[in-house]
């Protein structure tokens, strides 16, 4: 193990860049000098293309380019990738191997992976705060918090014992930016509705 990015660039035989988007170029900028034109690089950042990316390492490279989403924290996350032409089959397969090991995988042409970051990867948090205002009405309606929540939210996740599993979830996916619109507070729909259904089926 080692703190030096180009120390890990120069060992990796696969090399897995996850830092924010906002950051990439910095990131890249320190190691490319670093890294072979043998080693595989994967990459997790919206919005940064697999033509942007080689234009920052200035050499050929062989990049997976990925878009996991939150689920893939408990093993159930649903990832998009595509790679650019350097990956060969063997390559790609071995990627698939790695993003496999926290959930399923999805081989799509690089134009759709902006649709998957919409909707794999930022709209699983309206379902989180649906779960959410379900367990408030629960708890509105006398039941005790870690009663109330016994449900099983998208790809597994669970709420805690304290029933804070969802709502954190939802804020971890707003807080990086992934999840945009006038819906994503706690006044949105996703609460008013699932308080107000419970209580509807309650009378």
């Amino acid at each position: 193990m080692t703190a030096d990015n180009r120390e890990a660039a120069r060992k990796a035989e696969v090399l897995i860049l996850s830092v924010k988007p906002q950051y990439y170029a910095e990131a890249i900028a320190e190691i490319r000098d670093c890294v072979s034109d043998d080693q595989l690089i994967i990459t997790i950042a919206p919005g940064k293309t697999l033509a942007w990316l080689e234009e920052q390492f200035g050499k050929p490279v062989r990049i997976v380019r990925t878009m996991p989403n939150t689920p893939a924290l408990v093993g159930e996350g649903m990832t998009a990738a595509c790679v650019n032409p350097y990956v060969t089959e063997e390559e790609k397969a071995y990627a698939l191997k790695i993003l496999e090991s926290f959930g399923k995988v999805e081989i799509v042409p690089e134009h759709m992976i902006d649709a998957v970051v919409a909707v794999s990867g930022s709209s699983p948090a309206y379902v989180f705060m649906f779960i959410e205002a379900m367990a408030d009405a629960a708890v509105a309606e006398g039941m005790p918090r870690g009663a109330g929540v016994s449900v099983r939210g998208p790809g597994g996740v669970r709420q805690r014992e304290d029933g804070h599993g969802d709502r954190e979830t939802s804020r971890r996916i707003k807080r990086y930016g992934l999840l945009s619109g006038g819906n994503d507070d706690r006044g949105g729909p996703c609460a008013g509705g699932g308080d107000s259904a419970a209580r509807s089926l309650r009378r």
